[in-house]
């Protein structure tokens, strides 16, 4: 099985009112974390920020459409199976 028939299947697998953090980490605990040894932990940190702040600009400028968790398993579990 391929990683991403992996990660589909752990999906499909997960109760119908999952949260993101409850399958990123059943992710985490099956697939481990991806570990970058060019960043220290305070630049990984930096980074995160960075992209955190960038993503919420994003929807605070209505520039990105917001998808409720729900829906998103439950488009992946039409899809996927």
């Amino acid at each position: 099985m391929s990683t991403k028939e992996a990660i589909i299947a752990m999906i499909q697998n997960m109760p119908a009112g999952a949260t993101w953090a409850e399958i990123v980490a059943e992710g985490t605990a099956r697939f481990g974390t991806v570990e970058d040894e060019s960043l220290t932990p305070e630049e990984w940190e930096t980074a995160w920020a960075e992209e955190i702040n960038r993503r919420v600009a994003d929807v605070e400028a209505g520039r990105v459409k917001l998808i409720p968790a729900e829906e998103v398993m439950a488009r992946l579990r039409e899809k996927y199976g």
